[in-house]
């Protein structure tokens, strides 16, 4: 029974995130990666299809998919389905950042000066009458995981996640086939 994967990951992370769709191919899974979107594709119908089509979602937990917008959507996304039709979230941490304490402040930090930064430009924009329209979905999003944030953290924390940190990758990666193919007997 071949099952789909949808791996969530930030950018900054690319050469892992391809890395753990040869291994989870050469297992015997088809994998969705956003690299599969075509140009032009909205980017949200995108991951709303993807999240949908897959079995599994597979995040790659890093500093960079904790700090990310997109990733944020993409997480309450996954969870959300998870609850509601049964699809199966896996996190992998790929870092440290989950487990450092001081990762989330310093990560609030920075959502605040984003936001920050933000709110400057739609203001300078509004008093010179330049449209904001391309700021307010900047905007919306990071509100969304500065505010969802500690339920993010709490969902991810809260679970049994892998272990994908370089020291134990290839370890980790066996883990992470023999749970796909548990919940794919558990299934039939």
């Amino acid at each position: 029974m071949s099952a789909n994967v949808f791996i969530s990951y930030n950018h900054n992370d690319t050469d892992l995130a391809n890395r753990v769709r040869e291994d989870l191919e050469n297992a015997g899974f088809q994998v969705i990666i956003d690299s599969d979107n075509p140009i032009g594709f909205e980017i949200p119908r995108f991951i709303n299809e993807s999240i949908a089509k897959a079995d599994f979602v597979l995040q790659l937990i890093s500093e960079h998919f904790l700090t990310s917008a997109w990733v944020a959507q993409e997480s309450i996304k996954a969870f959300t389905v998870a609850e509601l039709i049964g699809k199966v979230v896996l996190p992998c941490e790929i870092d440290n950042s989950l487990s450092d304490f001081s990762f989330r402040t310093n990560a609030m930090k920075r959502f605040d000066t984003k936001i920050a930064d933000i709110k400057a430009e739609i203001g300078y924009r509004l008093e010179t009458g330049a449209s904001i329209q391309d700021l307010q979905s900047q905007y919306q999003r990071l509100l969304g995981l500065k505010n969802g944030y500690d339920t993010i953290m709490a969902e991810f924390i809260n679970k049994n996640r892998g272990d994908l940190r370089p020291a134990n990758y290839e370890r980790g990666m066996k883990q992470v086939i023999t749970s796909l193919n548990k919940y794919l007997s558990m299934k039939k």
